[in-house]
C-alpha cells in the first residue's frame, strides 16, 4: 500500500470517530471517544490520546508536504496538563511548525470539547 493510500485510510478512520476540519495551517479533529477507549467516569486514556496525536500530526505533515514526503516518527512526546478532566469528547488541533527536506516538527494541543480547557500538549518530529 502506498503512503498516500495509507494516509487516506487514517483520515477516513478519524472521520468515522468524529469531525475533521482542515485549514491551511492546521488539522482540527473532534472525537467522541468510544466507550471501550474511555476509563471509568470518562477519564481519557493517555494511550488513546497518543495514538490520535500520532495520526493527526502525521497527516498534517503529509498535507503540508503535498504528499511528497514519507512520514516516519522519530520522536514524540505527550504532556497531560489536566489528567482529571472528565470528558469523552476531545478536540485535537495539529500544526506543522517546520518542514524541511530532512525533518518536520509538529505540535498538537488537545482540548476538552465541552469546556475548551486544554488537557494535553504533544509534539512529534517526523522524517
Amino acid at each position: 500500500m502506498c503512503i498516500r493510500d495509507r494516509c487516506y485510510k487514517e483520515f477516513q478512520l478519524l472521520q468515522s470517530f468524529g469531525k475533521v476540519k482542515t485549514k491551511p495551517n492546521n488539522l482540527i479533529v473532534e472525537i467522541k471517544l468510544p466507550k471501550e477507549h474511555v476509563e471509568s467516569q470518562f477519564f481519557h486514556l493517555g494511550s488513546m490520546i497518543t495514538t490520535i496525536l500520532d495520526d493527526t500530526t502525521a497527516l498534517m505533515v503529509f498535507k503540508a508536504a503535498q504528499g511528497r514526503k514519507l512520514v516516519v516518527s522519530i520522536d514524540m512526546n505527550l504532556s497531560l496538563i489536566d489528567n482529571e478532566t472528565q470528558t469523552d469528547k476531545l478536540v485535537f488541533v495539529s500544526e506543522c511548525q517546520e518542514l524541511n527536506h530532512i525533518v518536520a516538527h509538529t505540535h498538537c494541543n488537545v482540548y476538552d470539547s465541552y469546556t475548551g480547557k486544554k488537557v494535553a500538549i504533544g509534539r512529534q518530529v517526523l522524517r
